[in-house]
């Protein structure tokens, strides 16, 4: 099958990307929301939680594998070399990049430009919400954690809600680790980066931009 050029090059990078972080951030979510409203709704508890969480990694597992298998397969229709996950996703995750760095794009005229500028504004708001992400985890997790320490008023103190905040961020974080580790997976991040590593590459460009 022939290689992609121009914008339609530039259009097939922004619905492969966007199909990725769908299959690794969609069908998790949707699980987690409608079993915790579940869990409150039935007043199921502590286990209510841990079933709903279970089977989220279940269907985030499925999900991201099925992605893979997807985009391998399509690989296996072009000629190049795995030219979906290598070069069009490439595109996807490099689009901040200058627009001349991608010589191969061969792109020119009003529609490619329209097309990289649409892309552009698709990711950087991406790359917002996965730098974001980690913070807004910590604050609800903290705030969850205090919220179950006043229910605790039998042992309501300092050292008692430290311990609820404390334990709830530990437990968030390693969810969120877990998480990236099997979305990162799915996402072809460039250079074979985790989503983690991607994000942490985020923070530390916004910080040198910031001190320049």
């Amino acid at each position: 099958m022939d290689s992609i050029v121009g914008a339609d090059l530039i259009v097939a990078a922004l619905v492969f990307g966007l199909s990725a972080i769908t299959f690794a951030t969609a069908p998790f979510l949707l699980v987690m929301i409608g079993g915790i409203r579940k869990a409150e709704t039935t007043n199921s508890g502590e286990g209510g939680y841990i079933t709903t969480l279970f089977m989220a990694f279940c269907v985030h597992i499925i999900s991201c594998m099925f992605f893979m298998a997807l985009i391998h397969i399509l690989d296996i229709f072009y000629d190049q070399s795995k030219y979906i996950s290598n070069t069009v996703l490439k595109i996807f995750w490099n689009s901040g990049d200058s627009f001349k760095n991608f010589n191969f794009i061969q792109a020119s005229g009003d529609a490619a430009h329209g097309a990289w500028t649409v892309l552009k504004m698709a990711t950087t708001t991406i790359n917002l919400i996965f730098a974001l992400l980690p913070l807004l985890l910590i604050a609800g997790a903290a705030s969850y954690g205090f919220k179950q320490a006043r229910k605790d008023t039998y042992n309501e103190n300092i050292l008692t809600i430290i311990t609820f905040i404390s334990v709830s961020v530990i437990m968030t974080t390693i969810f969120y680790i877990a998480w990236a580790s099997i979305a990162g997976l799915a996402l072809f991040m460039p250079n074979d980066s985790s989503l983690i590593g991607y994000t942490r590459n985020l923070w530390i460009e916004h910080i040198l931009k910031t001190g320049s």
